[in-house]
């Protein structure tokens, strides 16, 4: 997908918008090329050569809509550069890194990919065409994010029925697959929550309150994704347990984040003043 002779609206945006765009981009880029580096490591591994050819095809996927990304972003950009190449890998890609063939091992690691890939991505992804639409961007930018989720949806089945139809793999999926809620769960959460997105925190309660609910909402959303995929076949995993663990891990990560940033995060600054948040902060965790 071309984006030449799309609009640059970078210098026509209020500092502020441009930040929160600039920001979420740089996320969305950042995971795209951790997936491709987590499908490559476990194409390695991979017992036959079509679900290898699956896996590579869909990690160059991801790292050409990166590319593509980058090249969006810059348009945000009054200098029109291309955002920096991420510092090093984040979750996903390092505990996929390294991987070895023991089956159990590799399912949980291909149960990690596509929560990843199916939660987190899908959230960023829906959270950026969300700041667009605010943000009054040219159509053309929404359009072409929405292709991107449109062939990641159409592409996803490939690739779970390339890592469950692998031999010894399925013993690995399931409900007893821990590694699956404990760490995969709570790094999605911590990905959406920790970084606090946008920055900039407003300090007009009204402002806080809107951004606060957008959150929420964003969260809400996420984790509905996260029910219908370990829900599914092949995972089955309780949906009550699902939703249990992801908001226990989002009362986690809202600590975590007063312990990195010295200050409560904008969602619980909202909850103080009277705003409801249930489940949020209803229980304790």
């Amino acid at each position: 997908m071309s984006t030449a002779g799309s609009p640059a609206p970078g210098r026509a945006l209020h500092p502020y918008a441009r930040q929160r765009l600039t920001g979420r981009f740089t996320e969305l880029i950042r995971l795209e090329e951790e997936l491709a580096v987590a499908l490559r490591s476990l194409a390695g591994p991979a017992p036959t050569g079509s679900s290898r050819s699956v896996l590579l095809d869909r990690a160059a996927r991801h790292e050409r809509d990166a590319a593509l990304l980058r090249s969006l972003a810059a348009r945000f950009s009054p200098s029109g550069c291309l955002l920096e190449e991420p510092a090093k890998p984040g979750p996903a890609a390092r505990r996929a890194v390294g991987g070895g063939a023991d089956p159990l091992s590799y399912a949980r690691l291909g149960a990690r990919y596509l929560l990843f890939e199916g939660v987190l991505a899908d959230s960023l992804v829906a959270a950026l065409r969300t700041e667009l639409r605010v943000a009054a961007a040219p159509e053309g930018f929404d359009a072409a994010l929405g292709g991107l989720a449109e062939a990641a949806d159409a592409r996803r089945t490939r690739v779970r029925e390339a890592l469950t139809g692998l031999t010894g793999v399925r013993a690995g999926w399931g409900a007893r697959n821990s590694g699956v809620l404990v760490t995969g769960l709570d790094d999605v959460v911590r990905a959406l929550v920790v970084p606090e997105r946008g920055a900039v925190v407003p300090m007009i309660p009204v402002a806080l309150t809107r951004q606060a609910r957008a959150l929420t909402g964003q969260w809400s959303a996420a984790c509905e994704r996260a029910v219908a995929l370990l829900a599914a076949p092949g995972f089955s995993v309780p949906e009550d347990d699902v939703r249990e663990r992801w908001w226990s891990s989002t009362r986690e990560a809202l600590s975590e984040y007063r312990r990195l940033r010295g200050r409560e995060h904008c969602v619980v600054r909202a909850a103080a003043a009277g705003l409801s948040l249930m489940p949020l902060l209803s229980s304790k965790a």
